[in-house]
């Protein structure tokens, strides 16, 4: 009785040009070799163990041989299957590629957009700063002004209290003159009358007097009676306040 076959646990070699791949081990499923030639019986035939043996041998080798042209079809539908896949997950990638490159220049012209702006809005916050600056300068000199005219003001109010004081003083002078003047005008009103009754007392009294030295006396010459009636003339003017 001859030893049974070895078979050792290895991949099925596939023809390459079948399958498209290089290596029979790609698709990762382990099969046993294609048998190696079956021993030769002796050739008396007279061994009927080993001829059942020879005869499950060759059963199992178209078996194998069955299997193994399965798993070629399989394989090679796998392949194409897997090419396929390929093919479309490279067009996917090739989309995705073209979009992340769009998305790419999208964000570079956003990029390029905000850059933009934000030198727009750094020149615009340097003018602002200049024009606080400025304001803050004329803020600064108008403090100081107000601060001067405040302390004018005070100046100024302080003059016009002590102007106000000698207003009021003078107010006061001027009410006690004002009062002295009433008395006086007064005084000067009573010497007034006092003067108008002493001068028509006078004025009585002289006419009185010249009536009594000469009107009635005829005797006199002419020329001395003119001279008297002058006379008399002139001092009753001068009594009367005549010119």
């Amino acid at each position: 009785m001859s030893s049974p076959l070895s078979y050792s646990s290895t991949l099925c070699s596939l023809d390459s040009s079948e399958t498209n791949f290089s290596s029979p081990s790609v698709v990762g499923i382990e099969l046993f070799d294609t048998p190696s030639p079956l021993p030769r019986l002796a050739q008396d035939n007279s061994c009927d163990i080993c001829a059942g043996m020879f005869n499950e041998l060759v059963e199992s080798r178209k078996k194998y041989e069955e299997a193994c042209k399965s798993l070629k079809k399989e394989l090679v539908l796998r392949a194409k299957t897997y090419e396929r896949q390929t093919s479309d997950l490279k067009k996917q990638l090739d989309v995705k590629d073209e979009q992340l490159a769009a998305k790419d220049e999208q964000i570079n012209k956003q990029q390029q957009y905000n850059l933009e702006n934000l030198n727009i809005k750094h020149k615009e916050h340097m003018n602002m700063q200049v024009q606080l600056d400025a304001q803050q300068n004329l803020n600064a000199q108008l403090q100081s002004n107000l601060q001067q005219l405040q302390s004018y003001l005070q100046h100024m109010q302080s003059i016009n209290s002590q102007l106000q004081s000698n207003l009021n003083q003078q107010q006061e002078v001027n009410f006690q003159q004002k009062q002295q003047l009433g008395t006086l005008q007064e005084q000067l009103n009573l010497c007034q009358a006092e003067l108008e009754r002493q001068r028509s007392l006078n004025n009585s009294h002289l006419i009185t007097g010249i009536r009594r030295c000469g009107f009635n006396n005829r005797r006199d010459e002419h020329r001395e009676g003119e001279r008297k009636d002058g006379y008399k003339e002139v001092i009753i003017n001068a009594m009367l306040g005549n010119n």
